[in-house]
């Protein structure tokens, strides 16, 4: 802005000592703006352009993010408010200019709810939560490592010949030494038509977890943790699945972090986890207040949109 425009500028700059913009600390010779005029604008406003008013708090987020004095950043504001004004005056220009509003807004509404989720402390007892459910890394119970053979069936009628089978695998494989000779044993073995899986499992807990959100059934984890030594075997044992033999292959002992050590490796995703859960609840509120409905023939309609434009 040259002329009377950077005139109107340095005029107005007085304004922003008045109502105490951050980071304005310079003086000017024009002298303070007077009461009456800073009263017309209004407090918190330094210029009009049209009816479109002018706010500090603009200026200053122009000044902070690009590092611009105050006489700039307005100059920068006045700027693109007349840009905007002639572009509002234009059907084509504001048309386009709709729909960047509603995306510039939907930004402002996300950056004030993401500062003041982040402005939220996180205690210990987040930690902790963020701990369970890592608790691979942070919290492991003791854990054993095993390999089983399992005989499925679904008639109930069929559990004496599935478990003759299943008795049948336990004393093939009680005295082999390794796994290789364990699938060997247990393969080798009539299945009576039968199937018969052969799996090496994950580490697991006593409880049936084996990862966030995966286990096996607790009558499994607990007689895999009830072999007494490494290499023993279980008794046949019987789930919901059908009838296994578990081999133990290693034990892990537990593992536990204190929340001390924990909370800088976990406080960034506690804060993420905690803002995503916010964000979703305050989409399903909005989308409550304000239904929304799409055209049935959006998707025709989009496919005509120029890419171009």
């Amino acid at each position: 802005m040259t002329g009377g425009g950077a005139r109107r500028s340095r005029w107005l700059f007085p304004s922003v000592l008045a109502i105490g913009l951050a980071g304005c600390t310079r003086s000017t010779s024009d002298g303070p703006i007077s009461q009456s005029r800073e009263a017309e604008l209004g407090g918190g406003i330094l210029a009009r352009v049209g009816d479109s008013p002018v706010f500090a708090s603009t200026v200053a987020s122009v000044m902070s993010a690009q590092g611009v004095t105050s006489e700039e950043a307005l100059e920068r504001v006045v700027r693109d408010a007349l840009f905007s004004a002639h572009a509002r005056a234009q059907p084509p220009l504001r048309d386009r200019a709709r729909g960047v509003e509603q995306a510039m807004l939907a930004r402002v509404l996300l950056e004030q709810f993401r500062r003041e989720a982040e402005a939220r402390p996180v205690t210990d007892d987040d930690i902790r939560a963020a701990m369970a459910e890592r608790f691979l890394e942070f919290d492991r119970p003791p854990m054993v490592k095993v390999i089983h053979a399992v005989v499925r069936f679904t008639a109930p009628g069929d559990e004496p010949r599935a478990r003759t089978v299943a008795d049948a695998i336990r004393r093939a494989v009680v005295d082999v030494k390794d796994e290789a000779a364990f699938r060997s044993a247990a393969s080798a073995v009539p299945n009576d038509g039968f199937e018969v899986a052969i799996e090496a499992l994950a580490p697991l807990a006593a409880d049936g977890r084996v990862a966030p959100g995966r286990g096996m059934v607790e009558p499994f984890a607990r007689a895999a943790h009830a072999i007494a030594s490494i290499g023993g075997t279980s008794p046949v044992t019987r789930t919901k699945y059908g009838l296994h033999v578990i081999r133990l292959i290693e034990r892990q002992p537990a593992l536990f972090v204190p929340v001390a050590e924990a909370r800088p490796r976990l406080e960034a995703s506690v804060r993420t986890a905690r803002l995503r859960e916010a964000y979703d609840g305050l989409v399903r509120g909005l989308a409550a207040r304000e239904p929304s409905t799409i055209d049935p023939a959006s998707g025709e309609l989009m496919g005509l949109i120029d890419l171009e434009l």
